[in-house]
């Protein structure tokens, strides 16, 4: 397979621990993540940007296409993957 992480995805912040697809049920919620609030305002769709290797820029051999993949594979989800946040109160965020 291809050496597909999370940096794929350019996320600003990512959370271990949690059930797959648990962000989609935040949507409209406030959450405390670290010393921050974040308001849960939508779903991340996801763009052809994620078809090109993140540290090379280059386009995933063989023409493969992860947008058309996680549409195909999750259904239920399409092509989204993660959440976007509003920042309601800033704060620290530790690792």
């Amino acid at each position: 397979g291809l050496p597909v992480t999370a940096a794929v995805f350019r996320p600003n912040v990512v959370l271990e621990g949690i059930a797959a697809w648990e962000e989609e049920s935040w949507i409209g919620k406030t959450l405390r993540v670290g010393g921050s609030q974040l308001e849960i305002i939508s779903r991340t769709v996801r763009c052809d940007a994620i078809n090109n290797n993140p540290l090379t820029g280059e386009r995933w051999p063989d023409g493969r296409d992860l947008v058309t993949e996680i549409a195909e594979h999750f259904p239920a989800i399409g092509p989204y993957l993660g959440v976007y946040a509003r920042v309601v109160s800033g704060g620290a965020l530790a690792l």
